[in-house]
């Protein structure tokens, strides 16, 4: 009887769970024609191939399935891609439920162009299926040449100027993701508790460097870089 009851207990609270997912989110994967629908408000032209692949992210597990797609000339995918969705109401939060949006990686091969374009030694920092398809609608770049040490000035206004001239040969597309740049910097820990701060040194990502402009960039840089000042413990 009391796993009868635990049993029911379960099954009711999930029963009891509201999911409210976002407008275009379904419950099964899109189809053919959803993607080539979604491919063709970007390009009218655009061409979607009929075959797809289906793939599991090792973020969250998550379920992706591509279509090969050729939007504006360039050869992208068009993906019905996985997301969570938490629940509401009886312990809100705490069962997430997958569901499906469609969404295209033609950003990252539109920006992968012009890297290339410039022979420029920034990368995308992350190719794989998650990070093609993240909601928050952000891009990271990553130099593997830059040292793991503080710039100098100069070397953060050419850093800067460099940045610049991405962003706006990135923007001429009006694509819907963000760029954001890694550079190490200090960055400040804790415990779960927030006790025993101490600082790392680590990739960090600096974000809106076009919009904010120049003196935003080097006062937040420097910030980060002055916690070394701080007395709090490096952690090696």
């Amino acid at each position: 009887l009391k796993i009868f009851a635990t049993v029911l207990t379960v099954v009711t609270l999930l029963t009891a769970c509201i999911y409210y997912p976002p407008d275009g989110y379904t419950e099964e994967h899109h189809t053919y024609e959803e993607a080539c629908d979604f491919a063709m408000s970007i390009d009218s032209d655009a061409a979607v191939s009929k075959e797809y692949t289906d793939s599991i992210s090792d973020s969250w597990s998550l379920d992706f399935r591509e279509w090969n797609a050729v939007i504006n000339g360039v050869d992208c995918h068009v993906t019905s891609a996985g997301d969570l969705v938490w629940n509401r109401g009886i312990l809100g939060g705490e069962f997430p439920k997958q569901f499906y949006r469609v969404d295209t990686d033609y950003d990252y091969y539109i920006l992968k162009s012009v890297l290339e374009e410039k022979e420029s030694e920034w990368k995308i920092a992350r190719m794989d299926i998650y990070a093609r398809y993240n909601t928050d609608k952000m891009i990271f770049l990553k130099n593997p040449s830059l040292e793991e040490r503080r710039l100098t000035e100069d070397e953060l206004d050419a850093f800067f100027n460099e940045v610049c001239e991405i962003e706006e040969s990135y923007r001429i597309k009006k694509l819907d993701r963000k760029l954001g740049f890694y550079l190490t910097a200090p960055s400040v820990v804790s415990d779960a508790n927030g006790e025993n701060k101490r600082i790392i040194i680590e990739d960090v990502a600096f974000l809106n460097i076009y919009e904010n402009g120049k003196s935003e960039f080097f006062d937040e840089y420097n910030s980060k870089w002055d916690r070394l000042n701080s007395g709090l413990p490096i952690k090696e």
